[in-house]
């Protein structure tokens, strides 16, 4: 009787050895205790006489389950980088933001509220410090264009292609009107080549409001607006992600921002605006939709071949 230390041993190496035998030799493999390590033997060594497109067409239907079965790998999604500075808001003829960081390949959007007149045309001039950026007025919403409010509410952006240390976003308006706010958002994760999507504005006496701003036009991307109450009834609040501020005696206002991206594409996007107590309010805000990375908001990027490459016999 073999010792069971050699029937172990015999039972884990025959069917590997297998795979060295030629095929005359198969039927007369060994002479193992087990009909089983013959069988198992046996399956190996017609296993290895398959065509290799036969191969092919099994490991093409392998991966296409396992493609189903595990997440899709995908670049990172939309993100408000932690270098983002907090609202600043004075009543003066220019604001101008805290000190910021902003790294490599950064968007850098900016909403801005101000005080003005029914009749103001407001037009809002973003500069920075250091090497001049070129800066892009998104949508505007003043009393100019509303019967209903006064105020202005704006939003720009800029691209940053290298980072940045100390850097400054400042604000100055045409209007007779000094009090104003400056919200700058530094985000990443969104298209380098055109970050922005769908924009919208609009105006409301109602003090608490929830507008439809926008329909989204891609997958995964994300909201940002602001919104001005120029009978500054008090520092507003949100639903949304918030950044408040109240002028005393002159205007109050927000900017939002939405905690998650936006999906499916078509959605409707809404923003919600509520003013300090129960009084009327007079609303003026827009908001506009980032646009993330291409193989994010769309077709995710497609796999490298030679990942693959035994598809390739």
């Amino acid at each position: 009787m073999k010792h069971p230390l050699r029937l172990y041993r015999e039972a884990v190496w025959r069917p590997v050895n297998c795979f060295r035998l030629p095929p005359e030799q198969l039927i007369v493999y060994g002479n193992s205790p087990s009909s089983m390590i013959r069988t198992t033997a046996r399956s190996f060594r017609i296993g290895m006489m398959i065509t290799r497109t036969d191969v092919r067409r099994f490991l093409v239907s392998l991966l296409t389950i396992c493609s189903v079965l595990l997440p899709t790998i995908a670049q990172a999604a939309i993100a408000i980088d932690a270098s983002t500075p907090a609202l600043v808001a004075l009543d003066s003829t220019s604001v101008t933001s805290a000190a910021f960081n902003p790294p490599d390949s950064s968007l850098l959007l900016v909403c801005v509220l101000s005080d003005s007149l029914n009749d103001e045309d407001v037009t809002i001039t973003i500069t920075n410090n250091g090497a001049a950026l070129t800066w892009t007025e998104i949508v505007s919403r003043d009393g100019f264009e509303s019967s209903i409010s006064d105020g202005n509410a704006a939003a720009a952006y800029a691209l940053l292609t290298t980072g940045r240390t100390g850097m400054t976003v400042s604000a100055t308006s045409n209007s007779s009107k000094l009090a104003k706010a400056i919200k700058v958002y530094v985000i990443t994760g969104h298209d380098t080549s055109s970050p922005i999507g769908a924009s919208g504005e609009g105006d409301s006496n109602t003090n608490n409001i929830t507008p439809t701003i926008y329909t989204s036009t891609v997958n995964n991307s994300r909201g940002f607006g602001c919104a001005d109450d120029w009978n500054a009834l008090g520092s507003p609040t949100s639903t949304d992600t918030e950044d408040p501020f109240h002028l005393s005696g002159l205007i109050s206002g927000l900017a939002v921002n939405k905690a998650s991206d936006t999906t499916p594409s078509g959605t409707a996007v809404t923003m919600n605006f509520d003013a300090f107590g129960t009084s009327a309010a007079q609303w003026n805000w827009v908001g506009v939709e980032v646009k993330p990375a291409a193989s994010v908001g769309g077709t995710p990027a497609k796999r490298r071949r030679h990942f693959f490459w035994f598809l390739d016999w």
